[in-house]
């Protein structure tokens, strides 16, 4: 027997495998389709925005220098 779970969003029910994982036990409220359809409608979203281009930009140049600095995650420095 496949364990199933409902998608409050789609309203649709599916197999557990259509669902992420929290917390290595916990499976998240939604389904993958959902969830990822939510996260691109965030960032288009905002994108529209110019100060959080702004925002976004000065927090990928700080994680850009310090992967130059620390080197690649999962190396031996991190």
């Amino acid at each position: 027997m496949t364990a199933v779970k409902g998608c409050p969003r789609c309203g649709q029910v599916k197999p557990v495998g259509e669902f992420y994982r929290r917390q290595r036990t916990r499976l998240s409220s939604y389904c993958r389709s959902c969830q990822q359809a939510t996260v691109r409608a965030a960032r288009e979203r905002r994108r529209q925005d110019p100060a959080a281009v702004d925002q976004f930009r000065a927090v990928d140049r700080v994680r850009q220098r310090r992967h130059r600095h620390f080197g690649r995650p999962g190396s031996e420095r991190w």
